[in-house]
């Protein structure tokens, strides 16, 4: 036998054990994965459905029906009989919506513009709405009320993007995060009669706490130093 010959046995003899050893590698993998899939069978996850489908979560209830486009940003008003959302449905921008909780998918829009409007927040007696819009160039914190449509006070008026609006429950005041130029965020409140402001230092995301105790405590979350994106949760008097 030849060099070249030898060569050859010795090429077809490696490319042998590499097919082998990838046949039991798959036969492995679909062992895997059958017994995945009977583990979670046997949990009540139903392979051709999303997880959140399964038995485990079957109180979940579906409020919007959105074809196209998305719905996002929810809150519920402090009574829980309605649903306050941001939607794409009907615009690339979104728009607000409101629906009862318990009713049909009848659906009140409140906003109807080609800017962006988001975060919206139900005041405690559920008369109005305080929402963040681009719809002077940047963020501002804007009001309007529920039942009616036309009219919207705008309550920030700033070189910031003001954002993330939060009601005190007497109606009085509203807390929000003031973002400058450089991504640095505090947090505000803006007494509305007054227009008076104070400064609650760095924050984002603030939630005023809706009654007994609480509602002179404000929830927010604080980094822990300043141009960083590391987050605590904090509360405030």
């Amino acid at each position: 036998m030849n060099k070249l010959s030898l060569l050859k046995k010795i090429f077809q003899s490696i490319c042998f054990f590499l097919i082998l050893i990838l046949q039991i590698n798959c036969q492995q993998n679909q062992n895997n994965i059958s017994t995945l899939n009977n583990d979670m069978l046997s949990n009540g996850v139903v392979m051709d459905q999303p997880i959140y489908k399964s038995q485990m979560y079957a109180d979940l209830k579906q409020h919007t029906f959105t074809i196209e486009g998305e719905d996002s940003n929810p809150s519920t008003s402090f009574d829980n009989k309605y649903l306050l959302f941001t939607s794409t449905k009907n615009f690339k921008s979104p728009q607000i919506f409101i629906k009862d909780i318990n009713g049909d998918r009848k659906l009140m829009q409140k906003t109807l513009s080609l800017d962006n409007n988001i975060t919206p927040k139900f005041s405690s007696d559920s008369k109005k709405i305080a929402f963040s819009s681009n719809r002077n160039g940047n963020w501002d914190i804007f009001i309007i009320e529920t039942e009616q449509n036309g009219a919207i006070w705008q309550v920030t008026d700033n070189k910031n993007d003001d954002m993330y609006p939060s009601w005190s429950p007497d109606g009085k005041s509203i807390v929000y995060c003031s973002i400058d130029e450089k991504g640095d965020s505090e947090l505000w409140i803006i007494e509305l009669a007054s227009r008076s402001l104070t400064n609650l230092g760095p924050g984002i995301f603030p939630e005023w706490g809706p009654k007994g105790e609480c509602k002179n405590k404000i929830l927010f979350q604080r980094p822990r130093y300043r141009n960083e994106n590391w987050y605590g949760i904090w509360i405030v008097d």
